[in-house]
């Protein structure tokens, strides 16, 4: 399958966590031709996709010789932050070595847009916690709080976007969703590493995000969604669809959840309710070890500010 220039610049946009695709690391170096341009943009954009499992599924280029991206779940522990810096680091190294003078205007643009994505990645990816987009949204210093987390994503991408027409594609469901526990545990590492350079999520939001994950449980003790979006899609496939989700999801994705949770209960005896980055011990600077800021004045709601927790 090959992507168009267009395309390509897309797939770059996506938020992933990277590792070279086989075959791929040394296919193009220093380009001046539209032709060897376009190749190094589909390169780095397989190269990403290929950690980004469920944007290949959204994208529907989960297929053919990327067949075995449909049963994949991203990586989201420290390790995946790491393979993606280094990524951006030998991709960003690989373009800017391209002399652009020969290159007509789209190219020209497609690889300023990769430099500048690239470049603004790594320098979010050199502060220790957070996840930082390659394009997209998903710039956050909490991993895991009320809007962020594999215990909202997965489950809603599962539900969504994940599709099942067939058994191998109902093999692939419970595959990912075999693999959800280990995302799970790997964000866990990480909001834990955060909490012990003193970046705690503000009370409010922990509220939030613990009332969710309370109620996700909950629902899990039958089976919850993760159980009944595959047995409602498998009616007329046979096999042992249901009963096989259900195993998982009340046990292993329930006990990563578990987890998470007490991690949430933990940091919630340590919030405050000051809203924003400046209040955070990592937050200043980015780095561990700084002292706590000093207490700044509260700000009051009003018609023309709003309320200081949503700033």
């Amino acid at each position: 399958m090959s992507l168009s220039r267009r395309h390509a610049l897309g797939l770059l946009s996506a938020s992933a966590a990277a590792a070279i695709l086989p075959g791929c690391a040394n296919r193009v170096a220093s380009a001046a031709s539209p032709d060897s341009a376009a190749a190094l943009l589909e390169s780095l954009a397989w190269q990403l996709i290929e950690q980004s499992p469920e944007g290949a599924t959204s994208l529907g280029i989960d297929t053919g010789v990327h067949a075995a991206l449909r049963g994949k779940l991203s990586d989201r522990s420290a390790a995946g932050q790491k393979a993606m810096a280094e990524v951006l680091r030998r991709g960003l190294k690989q373009v800017e070595a391209i002399n652009t003078e020969a290159l007509d205007p789209d190219t020209r643009t497609s690889l300023a847009v990769v430099r500048s994505a690239f470049r603004t990645a790594l320098k979010g990816l050199a502060l220790p916690y957070g996840d930082v987009a390659v394009g997209g949204w998903r710039n956050t210093p909490y991993v895991v709080i009320q809007n962020v987390g594999g215990y909202l994503d997965i489950p809603r991408f599962l539900d969504s976007d994940h599709p099942v027409r067939n058994s191998a594609d109902a093999e692939a469901y419970l595959a990912r969703l075999g693999a959800f526990p280990a995302l799970l545990e790997g964000e866990l590492d990480r909001i834990q590493s955060a909490r012990s350079m003193g970046l705690v999520p503000p009370a409010f939001l922990l509220d939030k995000a613990i009332r969710q994950m309370d109620a996700q449980l909950a629902s899990l003790r039958d089976g919850g969604e993760l159980t009944r979006s595959l047995a409602r899609r498998t009616a007329t496939i046979a096999g042992d669809w249901d009963a096989r989700a259900k195993a998982m999801a009340t046990g292993p994705v329930a006990a990563g959840l578990e987890r998470q949770l007490a991690e949430l209960k933990l940091q919630r005896t340590l919030a405050t309710s000051d809203a924003g980055l400046w209040a955070r011990r990592a937050g200043t600077n980015g780095m561990p070890g700084g002292s706590p800021p000093a207490p700044r004045p509260a700000i009051r709601p009003t018609k023309s500010t709003g309320s200081a927790r949503n700033n």
